[in-house]
């Protein structure tokens, strides 16, 4: 088979994430903006963060610090600046490119492992500028998953050790993929030693202790605080939160059709499993079997551990499975005749491009309030108008304000001549209003800025934008500014 057809779709992935990069820059919406003020929090007050991002499945469960320590050198290095963090990201994805190869080239050879990355990388496109700590997972579960086929293939103990330390990692980026993963892992190990007899392998569990050890001193900590909500959840009577019983099914096998990424769309997903179905079902396959048993191992059983969580089960979630399915996919197509293969490939090349271009076209970053080139712009042109000191409030329809806060706090670097109060009333004053979401109009800060910033009159000055944002100007009068804020204002990253 040419290898022409893979290289050009491999050029077309690299070349469009580095366009695409440095044209539009990084998103900067909620989960985004919290982590750029952690490392703001760990760099500039030094603290010694033990735990990550909050997951969200379950309340009071958080993710490892991993993810933050890993981009705290690109953080320091251009001294905040999202743009520098986000040529780091696509540094990580093109290094995540190259473990795809390396993977695919691993297991399978070279053709096996061309077409994978070609694939890859045009799959990379709309994330490359959009990460966070699940990608953490995404980089290490194909070396994972390499490293624990060749254990059990070869019961070489050292082997095992990489493996663990690479899944504690795993779970250190992405715990709702994780933590599933170690069980599986568990028993598969469990049932090789006992067939092999190598019963001090089952002390090279300990290496996990390494990777984990934040969660461990947390726990001592703060008396076992994610444990108990584990615990708590498993036994308590659960709120709306949960997923109905008559659409869980439905709901559920769409998560599964979507987890196997072929397109960025389930239903599109389904034609491609069933024609790869068809295609295969008449095929005895002649090699990699053991490598193929793994992965459906894994696979399913994640999803039926999966069974006993009911709440919603999103994409993140099971995202590190994305690179292995690419190269045990493209795999798999070797079994089918040559032109039906190219034809395959063909399709999933074009197709890709064609879905992901359409997804950059929609992505206007020079006006979307989830991209950090807009939020800097606004956070520009509230530092030219302010006078030295300055008084500033967020409001977003989530009420975290992540956004806006880290787009003010950045420029008051660069503007040393002025100084910026967080949530404090100051004779000039500023409110920066996010745009409510079409479907709950009533969040548009009418009812903050009255009852809870206690600010009523009208503004001196209002900078407005195409999509909705606004930034208003006060001018208070001592009397004003002694009446006090509601306490209860989320100033802080305790929610995180």
């Amino acid at each position: 088979m040419s290898i022409y057809l893979p290289l050009f779709f491999l050029a077309i992935g690299i070349v469009t994430n580095i366009y695409s990069f440095y044209t539009g820059g990084i998103f900067f919406h909620t989960d985004i903006a919290r982590d750029f003020l952690l490392f703001d929090d760990i760099v500039t007050n030094h603290h010694l963060a033990l735990i990550g991002p909050r997951s969200g499945g379950i309340s009071g469960v958080f993710h490892g610090p991993a993810w933050l320590y890993l981009n705290i050198p690109a953080f320091v290095l251009g001294g905040g600046n999202p743009w520098v963090v986000g040529t780091f990201w696509l540094l990580l994805v093109l290094i995540s490119m190259y473990v795809v190869w390396q993977v695919g080239y691993l297991l399978f050879g070279k053709v096996t492992a061309l077409w994978a990355v070609s694939l890859y990388s045009l799959y990379a496109i709309t994330y490359t500028r959009n990460l966070f700590n699940p990608f953490g997972a995404v980089l290490l579960f194909g070396p994972f998953f390499y490293f624990i086929y060749k254990y059990l293939q070869t019961s070489r103990g050292v082997l095992l050790c990489i493996a663990l330390f690479l899944l504690g990692m795993i779970i250190q980026f992405q715990i709702a993929f994780g933590a599933p993963i170690l069980i599986l892992t568990l028993l598969i190990v469990l049932r090789h030693i006992l067939r092999s007899k190598k019963y001090m392998h089952i002390f090279f569990f300990f290496i996990l202790l390494i990777p984990l050890s934040t969660y461990i001193v947390f726990e001592i900590r703060h008396s076992f605080l994610q444990t108990h909500s584990v615990l708590n959840y498993i036994r308590a009577p659960h709120d709306g939160q949960l997923i109905p019983w008559y659409t869980f099914p439905l709901d559920r096998t769409k998560n599964i059709l979507e987890s196997l990424q072929l397109f960025p769309y389930w239903w599109a997903n389904f034609i491609t499993v069933l024609a790869s179905y068809l295609l295969l079902r008449n095929k005895k396959i002649t090699r990699g079997k053991n490598i193929f048993l793994l992965f459906s191992y894994f696979f399913v059983g994640y999803w039926l551990i999966t069974l006993f969580y009911k709440g919603t089960i999103w994409q993140y979630y099971f995202w590190p499975f994305f690179p292995v399915l690419i190269v045990v996919v493209v795999e798999l197509l070797r079994y089918v005749p040559k032109f039906q293969r190219i034809l395959f490939y063909s399709i999933l090349g074009i197709g890709t491009c064609f879905i992901q271009f359409r997804l950059l076209q929609g992505a206007k970053m020079q006006t979307d309030a989830s991209s950090w080139i807009f939020q800097e712009k606004v956070a520009q042109s509230l530092f030219k108008d302010a006078p030295n000191e300055f008084g500033y409030y967020v409001f977003t329809p989530d009420l975290f304000g992540y956004s806006p806060r880290y787009a003010i706090m950045y420029e008051n670097k660069l503007f040393p001549n002025k100084r910026a109060f967080a949530f404090e009333k100051k004779r000039i004053t500023y409110l920066v209003i996010a745009p409510p979401p079409s479907d709950r109009l009533f969040l548009d800060g009418v009812w903050w800025k009255n009852n809870q910033v206690k600010i009523n009159k009208k503004p001196t000055k209002v900078f407005t934008y195409k999509n909705g944002f606004r930034v208003e100007k006060y001018v208070l009068t001592q009397k004003e500014q002694s009446q006090n804020s509601d306490p209860n204002l989320i100033q802080s990253l305790i929610f995180r």
